[in-house]
């Protein structure tokens, strides 16, 4: 039995296969993998041997934003069936996309980059948020525009903390 699906990342679409013996299948070439699940957020991937320890914090909605090997990516992981809905979707003009945007971790508001009422671009930064000493920028998922903020510079935030509202 294979469970498939399409993976986003750094704005390229892969089509996986996971097989029920731990391969993971993709153009074409199975390569062995390990996932251990250390808390809801950690976990350590091993993939030929090699081991990755892996961070997750969600950026709202489908988004996931992980830390892997001292960089951020920003993934989306759907199933095949979710993957054409979504393309439906977005064919035919789809809903408003609306975002609240969370604190991905604990961590102190150290700089806000923008005000109610300015425009966003995808990547773009939002804010830096200070968690065990270190200074993490965190980037809009979208584009639009920001229609609220609820935390200030200066603010301790606890994970998932509203932060903004973008529409």
């Amino acid at each position: 039995m294979m469970n498939n699906f399409v993976v986003t990342f750094t704005n390229k679409k892969k089509e996986i296969e996971l097989s029920q013996q731990n391969e993971l299948i993709s153009e074409n070439a199975a390569t062995k993998f390990e996932i251990e699940e250390i808390d809801k957020f950690f976990y350590i991937v091993k993939i030929n041997g090699r081991v990755f320890p892996i961070a997750i914090a969600k950026n709202g909605g489908e988004v996931k934003t992980l830390l892997a090997d001292g960089k951020y990516i920003e993934t989306v992981v759907r199933t095949e069936l979710q993957e054409k809905a979504n393309e439906r979707r977005l064919k035919s003009g789809g809903s408003k996309k609306l975002n609240l945007i969370k604190a991905p971790m604990p961590g102190l508001l150290l700089k806000l980059y923008k005000k109610v009422g300015e425009t966003v671009e995808k990547g773009e930064a939002l804010f830096i948020l200070e968690a065990m000493k270190m200074e993490n920028e965190i980037k809009s998922p979208i584009n639009g525009t920001v229609k609220e903020i609820y935390a200030g510079e200066g603010d301790s935030l606890e994970k998932e903390g509203k932060i903004l509202f973008i529409e």
